[in-house]
């Protein structure tokens, strides 16, 4: 008889819940368009000294892993500003600052390599800690069982998989950015602050196509051969911008607005910004003191981070994105859900308002069905909201109907220049994101240049919103007569007009006339 082999059995494992397993179910179903849509994509991550220095850097170096293995190509972007601060404060050395720009003399580009070379062995030693996609089930070619030696009956898990203990996420640097000294700039000398010159397009892309997630440093280094130290952000973007990343994305401590503006509206705000002479805070922010100061989260935008976002759209980067490293997971809520958590700048129409198809109707339709069962709005059948078409307006976010109105031009003799807004509805997810404010302003726009003077609303329960946005109370005999043939009177609908002559530029990156042209407005 053969000898007896003791076998070694997992411990049980407590089953999921019901409720835990429809949760798994849901984010997988929610989140696989996105895991799909972002494969093979190519994401610039910026982290700066503020953030590098925190203690949230291991939660996010393990989302970058996970997003790296979800088949995203990432190019990590190191800062080291709060350290440089910390370590010249230690050893008594001034921190010294024009502007925005650090002056690096000597000791200062001694702290410079020293905090780039330590905080690159920190991130190089977590991501090989991740988790990969392999550690979770190992196949080998026997099913996964685990290998027989030589027939003997005992079994050694090593075998199965070779490398399955080897580093999990290979990680690539290199001398990838070529600076040159700012020198000197109205009478100051930089010393050995460096502005980006070049980037080794193909050294990155090639790496990246290898599988690895390539690892940048503040540093640059010159033609002569000298390390120069740049500013993170500058090394971000002009390796972004590059390479021609889908995304830049760029991280803070401290909190972010959720919400997206377009490329136009981002530079009329940094240019505001750089006037009012806002560019002294942030990642570079200045320093005089040389008593060490504890690390405090920034509650106000910096134009270093703004300014980062648009000259990446400006480029060749279609959206940048910025993210507020205390959220949980907010690089894999950004990247994976549909609103994401942080702020977004585009060029492109990521949520528009547009004329509807027929293809919308049924979108149309099932916004306002609630509304319709609770007596908000008149029920309308298939024929009504077909033969409305031409009307119907919706605001899309990514393929996803948000809001919806009709826009009607008054037909009858002696009405003309006269038009009504009507079954004017938001996604109940959508509402207090200042979607409908936007979505009206663009309906009076587009009215205003149709030649309608004079706008109509009819409501029974927002009343007050309409009031706020400039309409008074009117009655139903101001309305044209074969419209209050029309009127059903038992609803009781109160009647609010507006008149649209004196109405302020809707803040827009298209005209009115290009937007009617193209049959769609760019929410800024």
């Amino acid at each position: 008889a053969k000898p007896r082999v003791a076998v070694r059995r997992r411990p049980a494992r407590a089953a999921m819940s019901h409720a835990q397993q429809n949760l798994v179910v849901d984010v997988f179903r929610q989140g696989a368009p996105y895991i799909e849509y972002h494969r093979d994509s190519t994401v610039v991550l910026v982290l700066p000294g503020s953030v590098a220095a925190s203690d949230h850097l291991s939660a996010l170096l393990a989302d970058i892993a996970l997003v790296h293995n979800l088949g995203v190509k990432v190019v990590v972007v190191l800062g080291t500003s709060a350290t440089i601060n910390k370590r010249l404060v230690e050893r008594g050395e001034e921190v010294r600052y024009e502007g925005s720009h650090r002056i690096t003399d000597a000791p200062t580009l001694a702290c410079a390599k020293e905090a780039a070379g330590a905080l690159r062995m920190e991130v190089e030693a977590m991501l090989s800690a991740a988790p990969a996609t392999n550690v979770f089930r190992r196949h080998g070619s026997n099913g996964g069982a685990p290998a027989d030696l030589n027939g003997s009956g005992l079994q050694a898990n090593n075998s199965v998989n070779d490398n399955a203990f080897a580093a999990r996420i290979r990680v690539a640097g290199g001398n990838y950015i070529s600076a040159k000294r700012r020198g000197v700039v109205k009478g100051v000398d930089f010393g050995h602050t460096g502005e980006v010159r070049g980037i080794d397009v193909d050294g990155i892309r090639q790496q990246l196509t290898l599988g690895s997630v390539v690892l940048v440093t503040n540093l640059g280094h010159s033609a002569s051969g000298e390390t120069l130290n740049c500013n993170c952000y500058d090394v971000a973007t002009s390796i972004a911008t590059a390479i021609h990343a889908d995304k830049l994305v760029c991280m803070r401590d401290g909190p972010v607005d959720n919400g997206w503006i377009s490329s136009l509206a981002a530079r009329a705000r940094v240019d505001s910004m750089q006037t009012a002479g806002d560019a002294d805070q942030g990642e570079v922010a200045v320093v005089a003191s040389t008593v060490a100061r504890p690390h405090t989260r920034s509650d106000s935008l910096a134009v270093d981070e703004l300014a980062a976002l648009t000259y990446a759209v400006e480029g060749s980067v279609r959206r940048a994105h910025l993210l507020d490293c205390a959220v949980e997971g907010a690089l894999l809520l950004e990247l994976y859900t549909r609103d994401g958590v942080g702020m977004m700048v585009s060029s492109d129409a990521y949520q528009k308002m547009r004329k509807a198809t027929e293809s919308d109707l049924k979108s149309i339709a099932e916004l306002l069905a609630p509304l319709e069962a609770d007596g908000v709005l008149v029920k309308r059948s298939q024929e009504d909201m077909r033969s409305m078409l031409p009307s119907w307006r919706v605001v899309e976010r990514e393929g996803l109907v948000i809001a919806c109105a009709a826009l009607l031009e008054y037909d009858y003799s002696g009405a003309e220049g006269t038009g009504e807004v009507a079954a004017f509805t938001v996604r109940p997810s959508y509402q207090g994101r200042g979607v409908g404010d936007r979505m009206l302003a663009r309906l009076e726009a587009e009215a205003r240049h149709r030649g309608i003077s004079t706008l109509y609303v009819l409501t029974t329960r927002t009343a007050d919103w309409f009031v706020g946005k400039g309409f008074r109370l009117s009655n139903v005999d101001d309305l044209p007569p074969a419209r209050r043939e029309s009127i059903n009177l038992v609803r009781n609908s109160q009647v609010y007009v507006k008149q649209l002559g004196d109405l302020d530029e809707v803040p827009s990156p298209e005209t009115p006339s290009e937007a009617m042209s193209s049959g769609s407005y760019m929410f800024p």
